[in-house]
């Protein structure tokens, strides 16, 4: 016998303002996310950098032309990498205009409800590749390189962002990275 529907399933409606500090927040967290060994091996490659310049003339195995400008671009790569990310998206969200960053979202336990001004409409669960929490936004991938960004600012209550945490682990499963 298939189980009965709820009488009232759960469903949050968000409205959703995107800014800047939105956009590069979610950035540097996937980067965070996606890069773990690469950021392991910069910071590995930097202090090797920083202790060959401190080792004494006869145990250094490069020369100092080499390692101090090494070591000042090693030092400069992830301020430019921000700089980059925030002009960037300053620079699309120029471009856009006002109404390609107001989006009205509906958590339902069928589908994903996604509007805006200028399109809209329906996106089954099955259609997410991937939802990820990070510490202020939610994800939600349609493919590998095209999300939904929808941050936790915008909801109206924590027992919101608690449903939609439950009901994307409830939809999505194993494909959902979401925080405890």
């Amino acid at each position: 016998m298939p189980a009965s529907p709820l009488q009232n399933p759960p469903h949050v409606d968000v409205q959703v303002n995107l800014e800047v500090a939105d956009v590069v927040k979610a950035s540097c967290a996937l980067f965070a996310r996606r890069a773990r060994y690469a950021i392991g091996a910069y910071c590995l490659l930097l202090v090797m950098v920083l202790l060959l310049l401190e080792a004494p003339e006869h145990l250094r195995t490069v020369p100092l032309t080499v390692l101090r400008p090494l070591a000042i671009s090693l030092i400069l790569l992830p301020a430019f990498l921000f700089a980059w990310v925030y002009w960037n998206t300053r620079s699309q969200f120029a471009r856009a205009g006002k109404a390609a960053r107001t989006l009205r979202y509906r958590f339902c336990s069928d589908a994903l409800d996604v509007h805006s001004d200028s399109r809209g409409g329906f996106l089954p669960w099955f259609a997410i590749h991937q939802a990820i929490e990070t510490k202020s936004s939610f994800l939600l991938f349609l493919s590998p390189h095209e999300h939904y960004l929808v941050p936790k600012r915008c909801f109206r209550a924590p027992s919101e962002i608690s449903t939609v945490r439950e009901l994307l682990q409830q939809v999505i499963g194993r494909k959902a990275v979401l925080r405890a």
